[in-house]
């Protein structure tokens, strides 16, 4: 999308930018974030994202880099995978889709580390396995309708929707702020924060916060009469929810010469 492509999105600076900035190649295959110029800098080599190209074509490329000569080989490489989160919002967490698609990525996986096992550098490559989240169920008998709790919709900016919506007063309609918030602390099965008050453990205060942080409890989604009028709510899995829940918790596996075999980390 344009914002994945636009580097005012990000403001933080991430790995690869500071690898580059170091002197050090970075190379990606769909990693998000990357398509941008973010502070101006991109990865060595980097793709702008295309669903269709084949999992196992990304792995070869990946490879591929790494065969490169060293004066051009990358040093940092990271490859993205939509799967199985794709399956999960169609599908949800229950039942064979779900399962036979994490069978594939499983697989996949194994192909991925028995290729780079062919690598005469492989005893030099340190590993990481990540997810960005996790998944629960939401289905239509779960729905919280802004419209039905708020009195003057028209009158904010509604940023989101699914497990988190943040709320913005239009600048000619402060006045009505303190009606505002009675009327969010009302909404069932939910919290809402204002922005001062939004807890830190959810690192989620900047300068692109809004006024308010609705969160929904977990497998219940956020929506409005008009989202649902343009567009039937077809979804089966989400996740945006508090991330102290485990169903939200994602994956970390490291391995190399210098990662620390046997540590755990707790979540």
């Amino acid at each position: 999308s344009n914002t994945v492509q636009d580097p005012r999105f990000y403001k933080a600076e991430p790995i690869w930018v500071t690898a580059e900035k170091q002197g050090i190649r970075s190379a990606s295959f769909f990693w998000v974030g990357t398509e941008a110029p973010i502070k101006g800098v991109s990865p060595s080599i980097f793709k702008y994202y295309n669903g269709n190209i084949p999992f196992e074509t990304r792995i070869d490329s990946v490879i591929t880099w790494f065969r490169l000569e060293k004066d051009k080989r990358p040093q940092l490489i990271l490859l993205y995978f939509s799967e199985p989160d794709k399956t999960g919002h169609e599908y949800g967490v229950e039942g064979e889709k779900i399962i036979e698609t994490i069978r594939k990525m499983d697989n996949l996986l194994g192909n991925l580390h028995e290729k780079l096992k062919t690598l005469e550098i492989y005893s030099q490559l340190n590993i990481i396995i990540t997810s960005d989240h996790g998944m629960t169920d939401v289905n239509s008998d779960r729905l919280i309708i802004l419209d039905d709790y708020i009195s003057r919709v028209e009158d904010l900016y509604i940023n989101g929707s699914g497990s988190h919506v943040q709320f913005d007063h239009k600048k000619d309609r402060i006045e009505y702020a303190d009606q505002l918030f009675q009327e969010l602390k009302k909404i069932p099965h939910a919290q809402i924060w204002k922005k001062s008050e939004i807890p830190k453990r959810f690192h989620f205060v900047n300068e692109n916060t809004g006024d308010y942080l609705l969160l929904a409890d977990e497998g219940w989604f956020i929506s409005t009469k008009s989202t649902l009028q343009e567009e039937e709510f077809s979804l089966s899995g989400m996740h945006g929810y508090d991330p102290q829940l485990i169903n939200m918790h994602g994956i970390f596996y490291a391995m190399g010469p210098y990662i620390y075999p046997g540590l755990q980390i707790k979540s």
